[in-house]
């Protein structure tokens, strides 16, 4: 979970960079880049889950051994709080 923080800065700069681009050009150009911020902002959410998926087994499996996706759903709360404290 180091890189979540890292990963959330990214995205901010990359969709700052994609509002700043809109206007500059016309509509079709204005949807292409409206494109492509759907893509940044999916990649985001993938890298985030990932990240915070991986953080998860490791605390899993420091505290009781295995991992189980079952535990990914009993632990959607503080997934839910880690992505908010860090965006």
């Amino acid at each position: 979970m180091s890189d979540l923080r890292s990963i959330a800065v990214l995205y901010e700069q990359v969709d700052n960079h994609f509002d700043d681009l809109r206007d500059d050009f016309d509509e079709a150009g204005r949807e292409r880049v409206e494109q492509e911020q759907r893509i940044n902002d999916q990649a985001y959410f993938v890298l985030a889950w990932g990240q915070l998926g991986t953080g998860l087994q490791a605390r899993q499996r420091r505290r009781r051994g295995a991992f189980s996706p079952y535990m990914m759903v009993r632990m959607a709360p503080e997934i839910a709080r880690s992505i908010s404290a860090t965006v």
